[in-house]
């Protein structure tokens, strides 16, 4: 190993100092973010079409869809649909007018079935998408069919009949 003269541990010395004069202050930058649970919904319409009391033999049915978009792994996220504007109208028995005071009643589903009422209620009547589309919470936009059904009403006024029910997603 070789030695180093006086001279040049002087001048090494003095090039530390000279670099070392500066002063030098570090810090960490902390980068965060959070994403909040939410949900979206959309509508269209469900159009039942003709409905003729004189030669329907049994239920009218048909089906409508709702838009559905939430936030990647959301949880607890349930829809529900009021009970429409029709008077008297609930979550059960709903009412479609004709802007005259006559009305046909109809009820929305679940199911294809037509077995389970689609109600507003949150854990309880409201549909809840972590049990029924658990993959539908993975942040893309989804359709949710909705069952509908016109029950047999021999009595049932020549009109043109409508609602609007109020969809909310609860999350």
């Amino acid at each position: 190993m070789k030695t180093m003269n006086k001279l040049g541990v002087a001048l090494l010395a003095g090039s530390l100092l000279a670099v070392g004069g500066n002063s030098v202050m570090a810090a960490n930058l902390t980068v965060q973010a959070s994403i909040t649970q939410n949900c979206t919904v959309t509508a269209g319409t469900l159009d039942f079409g003709s409905y003729d009391p004189t030669t329907q033999v049994g239920n009218k049915d048909f089906t409508g869809s709702i838009g559905l978009k939430c936030t990647n792994g959301a949880s607890n996220v349930a829809v529900g649909l009021d009970a429409g504007q029709g008077t008297g109208a609930t979550d059960s028995t709903r009412t479609m007018t004709d802007g005259s005071g006559d009305s046909l009643q109809y009820s929305l589903f679940q199911d294809s079935g037509r077995t389970t009422n689609w109600g507003n209620s949150q854990g309880s009547s409201a549909l809840s998408v972590d049990s029924a589309y658990p993959t539908f919470l993975d942040g893309t936009s989804h359709s949710i069919t909705v069952y509908g059904r016109i029950p047999i009403q021999a009595t049932a006024k020549v009109g043109s009949y409508n609602d609007t029910v109020l969809i909310t997603a609860y999350f």
